[in-house]
Order: structure tokens, then sequence, then C-alpha cells
């Protein structure tokens, strides 16, 4: 492989995971049941607002190293007022269950990270 075929813009999203640009309701569905377990697992009740799909695989220059990054967006204020704890709890949470889990949809690893929704996310892909 070389060098051009990790740096290159592609002219399609990736076909196993996209569909005419749109997220492929069995990746979508896959997508959310994750990231939808591990918030479950932290017992902080219905506090997950919304999840996206961000990063290369959301845009134009992935490649088969890229790996899913999933944002999960949550309100931290009603977590705790404390919102520099909360970030770090999270941090922690997200961190230990990257480490531990080897998950992967169509040959891509996943990540997790939760992110306030008031925080600003500035990505070439977000969906």
């Amino acid at each position: 492989m070389n060098s051009d075929d990790i740096l290159s813009v592609k002219h399609s999203l990736q076909k196993n995971i996209w569909s005419e640009n749109v997220l492929k309701p069995e990746i979508s569905d896959q997508l959310f049941e994750i990231a939808t377990e591990f918030f479950v697992g932290l017992h902080l009740g219905d506090g997950l607002k919304d999840v996206t799909f961000t990063g290369s695989l959301a845009n134009y220059n992935w490649t088969k190293y890229s790996d899913i990054d999933l944002h999960l967006l949550v309100d931290f204020s009603n977590i705790d007022a404390d919102l520099e704890l909360v970030r770090e709890y999270f941090n922690a949470k997200t961190s230990l269950w990257n480490k531990t889990h080897d998950i992967f949809v169509i040959g891509h690893e996943i990540e997790l990270y939760v992110q306030d929704i008031n925080e600003d996310h500035h990505s070439t892909g977000v969906y």
C-alpha cells in the first residue's frame, strides 16, 4: 500500500456502510445498539440525547484502517453541576470501555466518546 491510498480523498463514501450517501439501516441499528448498551451500563437514566457518527468514515477521507467514531450526546449539567467532573467521569468510562471491548462493524473498530450537548464538535464528517 502506498501513502496515496491513505491520504487521498475518495470520490464516494465507504460502500459497506453507506448507500447513496445514506447510512445503511443495518449499520445504523448496530451503532445505536452499541451506544445504547454502553450508556445503559452507566446507570444514569435516560440522559442520552443523541448519537452521532463522525470522523473519516462519515466522510470522504476514510481508509481501510479508519475506526468508527460514535459520539454520545449528553447534557452534562443534568448529570452534575461540576461539568469538569462529569467530563472526567465520561472520559474514564469511555477509555476503559474502548480498551476492554473489541467491537468491529464491517471490519472497522468502534470508538466511543461522550460529548456534552453544549460542546461544539468540528469534523469534516458528522452524521
